[in-house]
């Protein structure tokens, strides 16, 4: 997805958290790990690029599938499960639980839209499988697409 859309969806996440809650700061963490969770776009595109680094080249590497290789650490369904024990554990503790609201819902958003296998948001499958962007994402159709990142 792009990242307007996940910023979209990450307000209302948020402001259903906040109707729900009442807690000023869960909602506040729910907007912001749901749009901040893509910080991992970053570090994949460091580790696959040499310098100079630029903002334009990493969006050309997302948006225009020029990926060989995935990471992208914090979109992994076994983090989700650690975050969902760690809420529980907490007794729901606002910042344990927003995390848990808004890196899910932007997960769960990233598995319908983004066009993985079934498995590709697994962070133990795209180990498996060398982190091979192949292996884990299907290529969309055409030279370019406006789907977004992984």
């Amino acid at each position: 997805m792009q990242v307007r859309s996940h910023v979209a969806a990450s307000v209302i996440a948020s402001a259903a958290t906040y109707a729900v809650s009442q807690s000023a700061a869960m909602a506040a963490v729910t907007l912001l790990s749901g749009v901040f969770i893509d910080a991992d776009h970053f570090i994949d595109y460091v580790v696959m690029n040499r310098p100079p680094y630029s903002l334009r080249r990493c969006i050309n590497t997302y948006y225009k599938s020029r990926l060989t290789h995935v990471f992208l650490l914090l979109h992994s369904w076994e983090l989700m499960g650690i975050l969902a024990l760690a809420a529980m554990a907490s007794h729901w503790n606002p910042a344990a639980t927003g995390l848990l609201i808004g890196m899910g819902h932007h997960l769960l958003l990233d598995q319908i839209f983004n066009n993985p296998y079934p498995l590709g948001y697994f962070l133990s499958f795209r180990l498996y499988n060398r982190f091979g962007y192949t292996r884990c994402f299907r290529r969309p159709e055409g030279p370019t697409h406006d789907k977004g990142s992984p």
